[in-house]
């Protein structure tokens, strides 16, 4: 209640956490504040940027006065990592549904109106859209999980390989009834580990077959840029292990109830196959949810490569050679 009147809780929470975003974030803000849906809240949380982003918000969203009332920009003091960033923004949440934007992303007008009349429509608990992967020189349709009826979703979506959030419109009482936050201290993966248990916890789900995100894959400042570079894999492996076995931990009977086994194997040994090229890290490989060790040649994410290692490892009196395997490796790629 609002001096005398009541006031409507929005329809959607957009929560947009920014970091160096500086070259992107204006194209992204406009998107969010051209929306054909009105009743919408812009939770924008700058995880103390270094450039000037929290600067050019501010001049992108002056220009429109009349939604100024419903956009809130919390700058942290300090950089606390995107998971614990999308934390803080998904406690200030207060709309019936929740959907993520990442800062150096851009929207089309009509995303959020058409998830969230989907969303009323259906009744679901979750709603997909299709989107555009943005490259440099083209652009790239690619098409979501849309699950059909009385289809084993939570299996579905282990084994479709885009478990982001940007392309979900996900009912609020989904994250507080089931106490579901991002993991944190974790930040690698983090879409992954929320998405998964978001699945596993709804019950109805919907699907818009219109491609109405623009996920950038320009920005050399993003984590899947910097999988390129070789100092960041380990990091990011033991990232991804962590991350999957809180989610098996989660999962609990449901892996064995649904048939997961094997495809939350799948997921792992793709995490953990860095660690073969680091020799102080081949125990942990081999303790490390052993089980999956069994799915090694049915896997679909790692190379006829990856397996020949995964092979080796397990034998230990031919781990010594896998030096010289990938020495080999190298040379061959010359």
């Amino acid at each position: 209640m609002e001096h005398g009147v009541l006031v409507t809780p929005p329809h959607v929470s957009v929560i947009i956490p920014v970091y160096n975003a500086a070259p992107y974030i204006k194209t992204c803000v406009y998107s969010l504040l051209g929306q054909s849906l009105d009743n919408v809240e812009l939770i924008f949380v700058d995880d103390a940027s270094t450039d000037d982003s929290v600067n050019i918000l501010r001049e992108a969203i002056a220009q429109y006065g009349y939604r100024q009332k419903k956009i809130r920009v919390r700058c942290l003091p300090e950089n606390v990592g995107s998971a614990s960033a999308r934390n803080i923004g998904l406690c200030e949440a207060t709309g019936r549904y929740v959907y993520f934007c990442d800062a150096d992303d851009w929207v089309e007008p009509v995303l959020l109106e058409r998830m969230f009349l989907k969303l009323e429509k259906t009744q679901a608990d979750i709603c997909w859209c299709d989107f555009f992967m943005e490259h440099e020189k083209e652009t790239e349709t690619c098409e979501s999980l849309h699950p059909s009826e009385g289809e084993n979703v939570l299996l579905s979506y282990l084994k479709y390989g885009w478990n982001v959030l940007w392309n979900m419109m996900v009912r609020r009482s989904i994250y507080e009834n089931n106490r579901i936050r991002f993991y944190e201290r974790i930040n690698y993966g983090e879409d992954y580990g929320l998405t998964v248990r978001l699945v596993a916890c709804s019950t109805k789900f919907a699907y818009v077959p219109q491609a109405l995100y623009h996920y950038n894959r320009t920005n050399q400042n993003s984590l899947v840029s910097q999988s390129r570079n070789s100092e960041k894999r380990l990091e990011m492996a033991d990232g991804y292990v962590q991350i999957n076995m809180r989610i098996i931990e989660f999962l609990g009977n449901r892996i064995r109830e649904n048939g997961l086994e094997e495809v939350l194997s799948w997921r792992m040994l793709a995490a953990k196959r860095e660690w073969i090229r680091h020799k102080e890290r081949w125990k942990l490989y081999y303790n490390t949810y052993p089980i999956s060790n069994k799915y090694i040649d049915l896997n679909p994410l790692c190379s006829r490569f990856d397996k020949l290692c995964q092979r080796i490892i397990l034998i230990p009196f031919l781990r010594n050679i896998l030096p010289c395997v990938f020495a080999l490796k190298r040379l061959t790629e010359k």
